[in-house]
């Protein structure tokens, strides 16, 4: 039985499933501060607890999305100069992008007191999350646009 090479995928490809990954990290990370500061009553929908159902949904899909993005990453085709330079060129526009991100959000959060109740270091971590994938969700889009525009 002959073994077949397995197809290498783009690197914006790549990048892609890397933003599915962000995304998904990125919208659970939000789900649970929505979830930790609005006090949920008991919601059922029938036998089934909603809040936990849907932490559970979120956690499959996160692993779902990361086994996908670690067996692409197999795969990927190598860098080249162009690339590493679209890579560059993507890294120094994400600063000035999250950088303008994270200076509106700042100002528009008026009250900054549910960050410092209990939870600090948890709430801390998930901030820290948070940023981490939207720098690497804005760096992957902008590595997507520079990767297509040429």
């Amino acid at each position: 039985m002959a073994h077949t090479k397995s197809t290498t995928i783009s690197l914006s490809k790549y990048a892609f499933y890397s933003c599915l990954l962000y995304i998904t990290l990125f919208l659970s990370q939000i789900y649970l501060v929505v979830k930790n500061t609005i006090a949920f009553g008991p919601l059922f929908i029938g036998p089934v607890y909603l809040p936990l159902a849907i932490s559970a949904l979120i956690l499959i899909l996160l692993v779902a999305v990361t086994v996908l993005t670690i067996r692409k990453s197999r795969r990927k085709d190598c860098t080249d100069e162009l690339a590493d330079l679209h890579r560059y060129k993507a890294g120094h526009i994400t600063k000035y992008i999250f950088g303008l991100i994270l200076i509106l959000t700042i100002a528009g959060i008026k009250d900054f007191s549910p960050f410092f109740t209990e939870g600090f270091i948890s709430n801390l971590i998930r901030i820290f999350i948070i940023l981490l994938s939207l720098w690497e969700f804005i760096e992957n889009l902008v590595f997507i646009i520079l990767e297509k525009n040429t």
